[in-house]
């Protein structure tokens, strides 16, 4: 043994490179390529785990074909002894064929198998997917999740799909040696299809951590080279290699020391492998003269462009869209299509570009995939509508799976932050003059400062603002800046990447997605978040989570009524959101599907893809949401935190002669209820819940903040009218056959957010109602001296209240009566 390997990386580059040379070995040796490539994966298994710790052997290759041998020998035998078919294993087999011993060091093959792997893996017997399917994972080294990414289709399909090329394989009993010359054309477009996926997961990988493999690139362009060798005449191997040597050139300077993602336009030409460019120019201009030109000679064509351009503005895009054109007519594919549209973009400019992306997005191949988002992301750029760019650049970023391609697109939103003091009064729903006072406040700093303006100064703004809504004045604010008490910069360790808030209002979201108002609020109910109103400006991330939904509502299919009770089940347990999302998949496309006798093979994909592409969203919207509910949290102890702040410095609340008044309201045994009847009568009970909220608010002038399933949350503008709503409440949840309810109610500065409100207030009012009785509503002194006429209270005595340093005298409110 040599010295241990550094890392476990090490190992896996080794072991990636050695796995196909020992296959075709076993494969040479023993035949059964099902048998061999389970006994191959068991040696690699094994020396994952002992390599590391043990060293590397002297013949990593030998040992893993021994190995791996002992293992198909000893797995051959197993089955012999358990199916009782020795006889019949003999009658077919030479026992030296199957049981022999596992080869010594003198016996190992000395010729690399790899290239009679690769057009085994390609016989005709198999479909062109699956044999691009097997050679991936046979030679390429691939996970059959790389693999299935590589073909935009689900994981499980492709499972499948390798798993019966195996047995097609298996059943032909072809022997293991190279095609006679006259079959090797017919295995060729298969071969080359998988030499240039293989490439491309190399040189962009499609997962993980980092950006290039550089092995499988290094191992592509090895298998290119033997396949031209093989066949120099052939004008599209040829073409191939060029394209695989003319993007590798770009390599070193694709990623920054820190790894991270370095495009095309920003990239040091410096660093570009002059000596690939031309050998790759030169293998081109040899296959184009040979006669009919090919995809890949014409993808060449494209790099051998860009290669020649010392400077990006020296780029020739003219000619560029010209060949993208003759691509999409040899072979037409989205993805050509995409890109096309970013060289008509730097051709003619950003909105032709963005126009041809329409159409696009009603590909169901490509609707969702990242880079048509990172596409238009780019292009919103130069067409100067940051605000549209940056929102797409982060969907971008939330749909890919690399994790470097994921940081260069969220640097690049990040990026188009930097805003005017206009652009930030804008997105932080404040006129310019009140962004200006907060700039001589030091809450935010100025214009001529070295800090351009970005995501946490719009907190800051918007937190300001609601603040001085509430009744706080900015004059009181500014004081305690002044005298060090309260400081403003905890906003950007809380809110470091807030989503602020979209140039569009929740009636604009609304109508560009065809979902009605009544669905926006209804889904926001469900979600248990309070609803911004239909002229407020939308959050960012509420507008993309809404277009999640809209994306996967399949036309006449799943309707808007069953996303909205999707919803209500995602707030409440995500099990029930999956067995949710997949009973209505059944209902409303697989069972039409069935009955209509569509072929298994596309049920099943459409499963698959519907499973893939559900997953994907449902893990956006509860991330979302525990996001949403955390910052509601969050912004309630910074709310108390200002106020404490400025009290501290001597400023006060505006007091008013009826402040406004919160009300909590909470029916007693509703958890027991809905435990003794089922989820259907508890959602029966909060609807007409909230039906009763609803009216009762509407009756006084309220307005419902929340409903909580079990319960709800209103505002109030004066407190005498939350006490006879709270009254009022009681008395009809007792008349609509409810558990008994009881409230709690506070008065004081309620800070405005979103929808949402916030403050000491607020958080008084929540405890309070936990101190109710059943059909009690119970208030604060504030409320006694503001509530006015139309009722009585009576003392309840003081109680310990959760955040509050001293016992809070508590009263019981009745009706006055006459």
């Amino acid at each position: 043994m040599t010295a241990a390997l550094t890392t476990a990386t090490d190992v896996e580059n080794l072991l990636r490179s050695q796995a196909p040379q020992v296959l075709g070995a076993l494969v040479r040796r023993y035949g059964h390529f099902d048998a061999s490539e389970d006994a191959v994966q068991e040696a690699l298994l094994a020396a994952s785990a002992q390599w590391p710790e043990q060293g590397l052997p002297d013949n990593p290759r030998g040992w893993l074909i021994t190995v791996a041998s002992r293992r198909l020998t000893d797995q051959l035998r197993s089955e012999e002894a358990r199916r009782r078919r020795e006889d019949a294993l003999a009658a077919q087999v030479p026992p030296d064929t199957f049981l022999s011993q596992a080869p010594s060091e003198d016996e190992l093959p000395a010729q690399d198998d790899t290239l009679t792997l690769l057009f085994l893996c390609c016989h005709p017997a198999l479909s062109p997917t699956s044999q691009v399917a097997l050679t991936l994972r046979a030679v390429g080294g691939l996970t059959t999740a790389e693999i299935a990414r590589a073909f935009l289709v689900p994981e499980p399909t492709m499972a499948q799909r390798i798993s019966r090329a195996k047995q097609t394989i298996k059943s032909s009993g072809v022997s293991f040696r190279m095609p006679p010359e006259d079959e090797r054309a017919d295995r060729l477009d298969a071969v080359l299809q998988v030499l240039y996926l293989i490439f491309n997961e190399g040189y962009t990988a499609s997962s993980g951590p980092d950006l290039q493999r550089r092995e499988l690139t290094e191992e592509a362009i090895r298998l290119a080279r033997e396949v031209h060798r093989l066949l120099p005449s052939d004008g599209e191997v040829a073409g191939l290699l060029a394209l695989m040597l003319l993007t590798d050139a770009r390599r070193g300077a694709r990623s920054a020391p820190d790894g991270s993602l370095v495009p095309l336009a920003d990239q040091d030409r410096t660093l570009w492998d002059q000596e690939s460019i031309r050998q790759g120019i030169a293998l081109l201009t040899g296959a184009l003269a040979q006669g009919e030109v090919g995809q890949y000679q014409v993808q060449a064509a494209i790099a051998a462009v860009h290669g020649e351009a010392k400077r990006v503005e020296d780029t020739d895009w003219a000619q560029i869209v010209g060949l993208y054109e003759f691509l999409e007519h040899v072979a037409p594919n989205p993805m050509v299509t995409l890109n096309r549209a970013v060289a008509v973009a730097m051709a003619k400019g950003p909105e032709a570009g963005l126009e041809m992306l329409q159409a696009l997005q009603a590909d169901d191949r490509l609707a969702r995939h990242y880079r048509l988002d990172a596409v238009r992301a780019h292009l919103y750029e130069m067409a100067g509508d940051l605000p549209a760019a940056r929102a797409s650049y982060r969907m971008a970023a939330r749909r890919t799976t690399s994790l470097p391609e994921r940081r260069h697109l969220e640097g690049r939103a990040a990026r188009l932050a930097d805003m005017t003091v206009e652009q930030l009064a804008q997105r932080s729903g404040a006129t310019v003059e009140f962004v200006r006072r907060l700039i001589e406040f030091g809450v935010v700093l100025g214009e001529d400062s070295d800090h351009p303006f970005s995501v946490p100064d719009i907190q800051r703004v918007r937190l300001a603002r609601e603040l001085d809504e509430s009744g706080i004045p900015l004059d009181a604010i500014g004081k305690a800046v002044a005298s060090g008490d309260l400081s403003f910069g905890f906003v950007d360790a809380i809110f470091p990447d807030a989503p602020p808030l979209a140039p569009k209002t929740v009636r604009d979201v609304a109508a560009e997605l065809r979902l009605s108002l009544e669905t926006v609020t209804r889904l926001y109910a469900m979600w248990g978040l309070a609803p911004p109103q239909p002229d407020d400006a939308i959050r960012e991330d509420d507008a993309a989570v809404f277009a999640d939904w809209s994306a996967i509502l399949p036309p006449k299919r799943l309707t808007q009524d069953v996303f909205v009770h999707g919803a209500r089940l995602l707030g409440e347990t995500a099990r029930r959101i999956a067995d949710f999302a997949f009973d209505s998949f059944r209902a409303h496309v697989e069972a039409p599907m069935l009955s209509s006798d569509t072929v298994l093979q596309e049920v099943m994909d459409t499963t698959g893809a519907f499973s893939q592409d559900a997953t994907a969203s449902l893990q956006r919207q509860f991330a979302w949401l525990v996001q949403r509910q955390l910052e509601h949290h969050t912004t309630q102890l910074v709310i108390e935190y200002v106020e404490a702040a400025i009290e501290s410095a001597g400023g006060a609340p505006s007091r008013a002669a009826s402040p406004p008044a919160m009300a909590f309201l909470d029916l007693s045994g509703y958890t027991a209820l809905t435990e003794q009847l089922g989820d259907e009568a508890a959602a029966e009970h909060a609807t007409l819940l909230a039906a009763t909220v609803q009216e009762c608010a509407n009756l006084r002038g309220g307005r419902v903040v929340k409903l909580l399933g079990d319960g709800a949350m209103l505002y109030f503008a004066h407190a005498g009218a939350a006490v006879i709503a709270g009254l009022e409440l009681v008395e009809r949840v007792d008349a609509a056959g409810l558990p008994p309810a009881r409230v709690g109610v506070a008065a004081g500065p309620i800070v405005f957010r979103e929808g949402d409100c916030f403050g000491r207030t607020v958080n008084l009012a929540a405890r309070v109602m936990d101190r109710a009785q059943p059909r009690q509503v119970l208030v604060t002194p504030e409320v006694v001296e503001s509530a006015g006429s139309g009722c009585s209270f009576e003392d309840a005595g003081a109680f310990a209240l959760k955040g509050m340093a001293e016992p809070v005298l508590l009263s019981v409110a009745k009706r006055v009566t006459t």
